[in-house]
């Protein structure tokens, strides 16, 4: 899930220059925090990316290039004509080590990126049941199902918005452990009769 990549290259007057590439793509878990309840919202993928320079072994930039074009006309047109196509702070690049750049950052992300997707061949959906079957359902939330017989919108009208806010979010789970609500089961089976005849009747 973290890739390295260095550039580097001696300038003429026998600088070394480094430009150190690191990517990182983690799976974690997106938490809610209200009302003094943690509510797991699920995965999500955070993505952190660093691109720094050192000349010398000092450092002398933190972040990606960029393109001359943006910078201000006169130093634009400085920089071109000493062959320079972007920057990176006050150094200066060259289109070949531009081109290595972004092709070490590009190169950096595919492989971070690579390495957590194959990090579990498991099917998506046997993931997802597992899951569902084996996450701890907060006694709170499977109160709130039970008292409110997994409607959701029943909470929300009693003005119960943390029963409303663990009903929507653990539902799936309190059904895959323990079974539906009956009331929640004829209440689903009604609404599916009525989009099956919605237009036959009309």
């Amino acid at each position: 899930m973290i890739s390295k990549k260095i550039v580097a290259w001696t300038t003429r007057d026998g600088r070394k220059v480094e430009i150190k590439i690191e990517v990182s793509r983690e799976l974690t878990d997106s938490v809610a925090y209200a009302d003094g309840w943690n509510v797991n919202l699920g995965k999500e993928i955070v993505n952190v990316d660093s691109c720094v320079a050192y000349v010398g072994g000092k450092k002398v930039h933190s972040g990606k290039p960029f393109s001359v074009s943006t910078l201000p006309a006169a130093a634009r047109k400085q920089l071109e004509a000493i062959g320079a196509v972007a920057v990176m702070g006050q150094l200066v690049l060259t289109q070949e080590h531009y081109t290595e750049i972004m092709d070490a950052i590009a190169e950096a992300t595919a492989e971070a990126e690579s390495d957590m997707e194959a990090g579990d061949d498991t099917p998506a959906d046997a993931k997802a049941t597992e899951v569902l079957e084996t996450t701890p359902v907060p006694a709170k939330a499977l109160a709130a199902y039970r008292r409110y017989k997994g409607s959701a919108e029943s909470a929300w009208e009693a003005s119960d918005e943390q029963a409303w806010a663990s009903i929507r979010r653990w539902r799936p789970y309190i059904e895959a452990q323990y079974g539906a609500d009956p009331e929640e089961i004829k209440k689903m089976t009604n609404e599916a009769a009525r989009e099956a005849a919605y237009g036959i009747n009309d």
